[in-house]
């Protein structure tokens, strides 16, 4: 996950992610590349997002036992490092917890 954010995070890439809404829309974007990825919108503010997000990877990698390399747990740290980096260069907060099947994802800006 920060070799990720190094590689693909600012100043590179993510620079105009800098409030939590357009981070939250960025990242969006990126996981509606799986056709069965949904996100809920639960609150947003010029402060603050939070959102529930559906994980449809699981289902792939837990029959698979692991794909490139990765299981479940692997995979998830990936991303929410990569997440945490570009939310932290911008003077964000990235929380994401499991919620049953979900994530809860807060974005938080000071």
């Amino acid at each position: 996950g920060r070799i990720s954010f190094e590689s693909y995070g600012p100043p590179q890439g993510w620079t105009g992610s800098d409030t939590p809404w357009k981070l939250f829309r960025g990242m969006y974007y990126n996981w509606m590349s799986h056709p069965d990825q949904e996100c809920e919108l639960l609150a947003a503010s010029a402060a603050e997002v939070k959102a529930r997000c559906n994980r449809p990877w699981v289902e792939f990698l837990e029959a698979r036992g692991e794909a490139y390399g990765v299981d479940v747990a692997e995979f998830e740290t990936t991303g929410l490092v990569f997440c945490q980096g570009i939310a932290e260069y911008h003077g964000m907060e990235w929380i994401q917890e499991r919620e049953g099947d979900d994530f809860l994802i807060t974005i938080r800006k000071d």
